[in-house]
C-alpha cells in the first residue's frame, strides 16, 4: 500500500504543477517537453543504476524488444492522450474533459478483472462504486452538465487514458520487474521525441520559464509511474487504479482547498467524502 500512496502523491503534485502553470498562462507543450526530458534522464540513471546492479541486458535479453516496443506503444498513447484532451478542453469544456479523462480508470480496471479474474471482496467492489461515483462528483458539476456536448472525442479520451495506464498492468503480468526501468525510459524518451516533433511541426516559440517549470514536474512524473509499477506487483489492478485515481483526486482537493483557499461545494462536498468511504473500502 505505501508504493501505492506515493504513486498518488506523486501525481497528485504532477496535477498540482500543471495548475500553477495554467494559472501563470504558459504553453502546456512546452511544459510536457521539459517534463519528459528530466522523466527520460531520471529513468536512464535508474536504468544504469539497475544494470549495474543487475546485468538485465545478459539475463534478460529475450524480453528486452518486446519491453521497448511496449514502452514506445505506451509512450505514443500517453502523448496522444494529452493531445485528444487539449483539443477536448477546447471544444468540449475542461470539466467534461476532466471527468472523462478520470473515468478512463474503468479500462484498466474492467480489463483486469476480465483478463485475469482478479478476486475482490464485496466491500471492495462496492468501493469501486463509490470510486467512481466519487470521481464523478469533483470532476464535473452535474447542474452545468451538458449531455449534448459528449460525444465521440470523449470516448476516445476515456479509451485511451485507459488502455495507457493499463499498459502499466500488461508490463507486471509479462515481464520481469527488474525491466521496469528499461520500460519507463522507453515511455518518456519516445513520448519526449512526439512533443519535440510537434513543437518543431507546429513551429510554436520556446519560452525558458515554460521549460524549466516542466523540467521540474518531471521528477514526480517519473516516480508516479515507477511506484504504480511496483503497487500492481502487491495488489489487484481493480483495487490499484480506482484507489490511484480517487486518491488522487483526494489529494489535489485537500491541497487546493489548503493553499489557494478554495471552499467546495456541495457537489465537491459529497464527492471528497465519499472518495474517503471508498479509499476504505478498497482496503478492505
Amino acid at each position: 500500500m505505501s508504493y501505492l500512496l506515493l504513486a498518488v502523491l506523486c501525481s497528485a503534485s504532477i496535477a498540482l504543477a500543471f495548475r500553477w502553470s495554467e494559472k501563470q498562462q504558459m504553453q502546456r507543450l512546452t511544459l510536457t517537453i521539459g517534463n519528459y526530458v528530466v522523466a527520460t534522464l531520471v529513468a536512464g540513471v535508474l536504468l544504469i543504476y539497475r544494470n549495474s546492479q543487475t546485468p538485465i541486458f545478459r539475463t534478460h535479453s529475450t524480453e528486452l524488444f518486446a519491453v521497448m516496443l511496449l514502452g514506445v506503444l505506451t509512450g505514443a498513447l500517453f502523448f496522444a492522450t494529452f493531445m485528444v484532451y487539449q483539443r477536448a478542453v477546447g471544444s468540449k469544456g475542461a470539466p467534461l474533459a476532466g471527468a472523462f479523462a478520470k473515468m478512463g480508470t474503468l479500462v484498466p480496471m474492467s480489463l483486469s478483472l476480465i483478463l485475469w479474474r482478479e478476486s475482490l471482496s464485496a466491500f471492495q467492489y462496492i468501493g469501486l462504486g463509490v470510486a467512481l461515483l466519487a470521481m464523478l462528483l469533483m470532476s464535473v458539476s452535474l447542474e452545468k452538465l451538458d449531455w449534448k456536448k459528449i460525444h465521440l472525442l470523449l470516448w476516445v479520451l476515456l479509451l485511451m487514458g485507459g488502455l495507457a495506464d493499463f499498459s502499466n498492468k500488461i508490463f507486471q503480468q509479462h515481464y520481469s520487474l527488474e525491466l521496469k526501468e528499461w520500460f519507463l525510459w522507453w515511455i518518456f524518451f519516445s513520448a519526449l521525441i512526439f512533443s519535440a516533433f510537434t513543437q518543431i511541426l507546429k513551429k510554436r516559440s520556446w519560452h525558458w520559464a515554460d521549460l524549466r517549470w516542466g523540467l521540474v514536474i518531471g521528477v514526480p512524473n517519473i516516480f508516479s509511474s515507477f511506484f504504480l509499477i511496483l503497487a500492481l506487483n502487491v495488489l489487484p489492478a481493480s483495487v490499484v487504479f480506482p484507489f490511484f485515481s480517487t486518491g488522487t483526486l483526494l489529494a489535489i482537493q485537500t491541497t487546493t482547498h489548503w493553499i489557494y483557499k478554495e471552499r467546495l461545494n456541495s457537489q465537491e462536498m459529497w464527492g471528497f467524502l465519499l472518495a474517503i468511504g471508498a479509499l476504505f473500502l478498497l482496503n478492505f
